[in-house]
């Protein structure tokens, strides 16, 4: 019983702080974040990271030329893929 309010009390506290960290962040200090390029590779069902941009526009833009890339390449199939992560979402 005494192990479960533990974890119990833990898990509270983990809340609390991921939380508090959420709210530091203000709508200023997300947009000044960068902007991430992601990729998957189909065949090996990997994702992989491609680069990090200071703008939406250059990150639309990297993914525009890799689809242009890996469409003269690779077989629709088993095409790479690939999608933009806005600053502060991970």
């Amino acid at each position: 019983m005494q192990e479960s309010l533990e974890a119990y009390d833990t898990m509270i506290r983990l809340e609390v702080m991921l939380k508090e960290i959420g709210q530091s962040k203000s709508g200023s200090e997300r947009k000044r974040g960068k902007w991430k390029v992601m990729g998957r590779d189909t065949f090996a069902r990997e994702d992989y990271f491609v680069g990090t941009f200071a703008t939406e526009e250059e990150a639309r833009e990297c993914l525009q030329e890799r689809e242009a890339a890996v469409q003269m390449t690779q077989d629709e199939a088993l095409r790479d893929s690939y999608w933009i992560v806005p600053p502060g979402s991970g």
